[in-house]
């Protein structure tokens, strides 16, 4: 299996690297700020990253375990809280218009010759696949951690994450909160807009919900010895 060691920190430290350099080489060779948004979305993502990176070496230090409680609990709560901004970059990709790439013309399709259309699909395709490594090692590693007290119970720890990045990502795609703005969801408005779209919003998260379980059981069986 694939825990969070140094080697797949700095691997994703590149990786990340690279995918900003991308993005950048678009800003200012082509002036196209289309997808400039990502690289602050990548940074976030790496906050619950590195807390899980954290909360692995609290947890196999050889501290009290008192001691242990006391320092896993707020980092914990912080990781659930950023958690939801990885798999949110999964729904960057709305903003890929099919009409940016192709056309009918005479019955025939004509595909755009503009460069900065595919070099933008470039952008958005390193960004899902950082979301999709980070999510998974993050998210593995803590699972791992619970799987020593019941290996059921971190499997059920797995789906209500899912379950919970669900409602995050309809939380920062509809209600346009951030992670830091949690409070800001029990307002009226917010929990009026929720009431209003109840149904779209049950459906909404239980589709993101089992699409990222599925991503996640994929790469887990592929990667298990």
């Amino acid at each position: 299996m694939i825990p969070i060691t140094q080697k797949s920190f700095l691997t994703l430290s590149f990786a990340s690297f690279l995918a900003i350099a991308v993005i950048y080489y678009g800003i200012s060779c082509y002036k196209d700020y289309e997808f400039s948004f990502l690289i602050l979305n990548i940074f976030i993502a790496w906050i619950p990253f590195s807390l899980s990176f954290l909360i692995t070496r609290i947890y196999n230090s050889r501290l009290k375990k008192i001691s242990k409680l006391y320092l896993l609990t707020p980092v914990l709560i912080l990781w659930l809280i950023f958690y939801p901004n990885i798999p949110y970059i999964l729904t960057d990709v709305i903003h890929i218009r099919s009409l940016d790439y192709i056309k009918m013309e005479n019955s025939i399709f004509v595909y755009n010759q503009n460069i900065i259309r595919w070099y933008e699909l470039i952008q958005i395709t390193f960004a899902v696949f950082l979301s999709i490594a980070m999510g998974f090692i993050s998210l593995f590693n803590i699972q791992k951690i619970i799987e020593e007290k019941d290996r059921a119970l971190g499997w059920i720890f797995v789906i209500t994450i899912s379950f919970f990045s669900g409602i995050g990502i309809y939380f920062g795609r509809f209600l346009r909160l951030n992670s830091w703005q949690i409070l800001n969801l029990f307002n009226a408005g917010n929990l009026s807009f929720i009431i209003k779209h109840l149904e779209f919003f049950t459906a909404f998260i239980t589709f993101f919900a089992l699409s990222w379980l599925f991503i996640y059981m994929v790469i887990y069986l592929l990667t298990k010895r």
